[in-house]
């Protein structure tokens, strides 16, 4: 299992990055089409999730396209 630094690229204009959470399996990190990796560790994930999906985001308008609010 790898780190997030390791698996996550710097994200340019243009790039499509997705993340996809399991509960209880993990996460699964692609960019432009390509699967970077499989993350298992909740402590990890769960955060990076909040970052851009919890209710304190420092970008709201952002979480609502996101969670198409």
């Amino acid at each position: 299992e790898r780190n997030l630094r390791c698996i996550y690229p710097d994200i340019r204009d243009g790039d499509a990055s997705t993340a996809t959470y399991i509960p209880g399996e993990g996460s699964l990190f692609c960019h432009n089409d390509n699967k970077l990796g499989w993350m298992k560790d909740e402590e990890l994930i769960l955060p990076f999730f909040e970052i851009w999906l919890g209710d304190h985001t420092s970008e709201p308008a952002l979480r609502e396209k996101l969670l198409n609010l």
